[in-house]
């Protein structure tokens, strides 16, 4: 049992990203471990995901605490 599940977690840092493999013609969501960026492995998990869910050449995220509203 668990006694203070805020300390279970406390030292985790992850960072999500996504990754196209043009040879293998799928993409991935990698989970990386953000404490060992720039080390030999820092890649958590690769998950591949369904081909209706497919990042296209080019694909740029956006996030921002301003409403950005489209005229």
């Amino acid at each position: 049992m668990v006694k203070n599940k805020v300390s279970l977690f406390a030292h985790v840092l992850i960072l999500l990203t996504s990754m196209y493999s043009a040879e293998e013609e799928v993409c991935y969501l990698v989970i990386l471990d953000a404490r060992n960026i720039g080390s030999e492995n820092p890649v958590v998990a690769r998950l591949q995901l369904p081909a209706k869910y497919a990042f296209p050449y080019g694909f740029h995220g956006l996030w921002t605490d301003v409403d950005i509203k489209r005229t």
